[in-house]
């Protein structure tokens, strides 16, 4: 029996082209213009993947990321100008309302916008839409699949405070991650 032909070896290797997904998220979003775009990266593999090697995820990843760029582009510059803005914003409102109710409208802010941003990734890696199209439809996705929407918010969450904890954490667990994130997003709940 050769090690190739292992189910041990099939699972490890499993596991490092999950590794080399996260490394090709992290290294995509270290411009911060390009988050929105190394995420339809990520999305595009995982929809394209059906365990092919890692030459194939490579090639997937590149072909989502340069997918709809300019659109991405503009989503990351809005999500990131919206939040330096609620940032500062929730800063000024401190002096102003309890804390409580600054730290619900900031829940509720995040757990909106963090739904929006990836029902937005995920309609621009389906088939090709216009940005409106784009737009409604994610709009649209936000407001009907609350439960899905709140879960993919959840495991975000979680998944941000493990790195904190451990900052290794992003370059292990980023495509466990994103599969969470995939089959989550998939289910019309």
């Amino acid at each position: 029996m050769k090690l190739v032909e292992t189910r041990v070896y099939a699972f490890l290797m499993l596991i490092t082209d999950y590794i080399l997904i996260g490394i090709l998220w992290v290294v995509g979003c270290l411009p911060l213009v390009t988050f929105v775009a190394s995420c339809n990266g990520v999305v595009y593999t995982m929809r394209q993947w059906h365990g092919q090697g890692s030459g194939e995820i490579l090639r997937n990843y590149w072909t989502g990321f340069k997918r709809q760029l300019p659109l991405s582009l503009l989503v990351s510059l809005l999500y990131l100008s919206l939040y330096f803005v609620s940032d500062s914003n929730a800063r000024q409102m401190q002096g102003g309302l309890s804390s409580q109710w600054v730290a619900v409208l900031y829940l509720i802010s995040l757990i909106v916008s963090l739904s929006l941003l990836f029902r937005i990734v995920w309609q621009m890696t389906g088939e090709r839409q216009s940005w409106q199209a784009v737009l409604r439809s994610a709009a649209f996705s936000v407001v009907t699949y609350f439960l899905s929407n709140l879960l993919v918010v959840g495991i975000t969450l979680l998944f941000i405070g493990l790195v904190f904890v451990f900052p290794p954490f992003i370059f292990l667990f980023a495509g466990g991650y994103w599969k969470l994130i995939q089959l989550s997003l998939a289910q019309k709940f």
